[in-house]
């Protein structure tokens, strides 16, 4: 399409479908094989996506050349972060709120678990606890050899990704993922049909005071 603005795409979070052509001929920073893309912003909420979105077959080229789901520099740079421990709080936050107790026996689902490090989190201080932890990519290192963790490879950008993984959860997490999926409405829906009920749904996004958490609202 030659326009600088498509009406036959609409923005995944507010829905609108007048989205303006901001940037052509994009690739991955760090992958230039991964690519090209033409980068659209709403003109309603100002949220960005690139136009066509890129392939299953090409996202799962992608994170295979990456190390457990992120480029190694960006691991390297942050080992030593004092952010990584993020980690340890969702996992003390998520004990809180669900009432469970260490020695408790259930079963948790990480659902966009990258590196597995929450996953380990979570491990270490339920260690009766089972967890199902899903990603698009090859299971990562650090979870090589743990038995008590089931990795399921699936797309969870696609609309019914919970029947793909065909279990249910006590408690279902989802950490820094939530921006990023190509449509929020139906990613939460999959949470939901993945809990077990009763039972405990827990999201974290890095920035709730964002613009556009504020422009959004509930659909954010």
């Amino acid at each position: 399409m030659d326009s600088d603005v498509r009406t036959d795409w609409k923005c995944v979070f507010c829905g609108a479908s007048n989205l303006v052509r901001t940037h052509s001929g994009l690739f991955h920073p760090l992958r230039n094989s991964h690519g090209p893309f033409i980068f659209y912003v709403c003109s309603r909420c100002g949220s960005g996506l690139t136009l066509p979105p890129p392939t299953p077959e090409s996202l799962k080229e992608l994170y295979a050349s990456f190390q457990s789901g992120l480029p190694e520099f960006h691991r390297q740079i942050t080992q030593d972060d004092p952010q990584v421990g993020i980690t340890n709080l969702c996992a003390r936050r998520i004990a809180k709120l669900s009432g469970r107790r260490t020695g408790d026996r259930f079963c948790w689902m990480d659902i966009g678990a990258g590196g597995g490090e929450l996953s380990a989190a979570m491990l270490k201080r339920f260690p009766n606890s089972q967890g199902i932890a899903v990603d698009l990519h090859e299971q990562p290192r650090i979870l090589y050899g743990i038995d008590a963790v089931h990795w399921i490879r699936a797309d969870i950008n696609a609309d019914d990704f919970a029947t793909h993984i065909a279990s249910h959860a006590d408690v279902v997490f989802s950490i820094s993922v939530w921006e990023h999926v190509t449509a929020p409405d139906s990613f939460v829906q999959n949470l939901i049909r993945l809990l077990a009920k009763p039972g405990l749904i827990y999201l974290l996004a890095p920035n709730y005071g964002s613009p556009m958490r504020k422009i959004l609202r509930d659909r954010w």
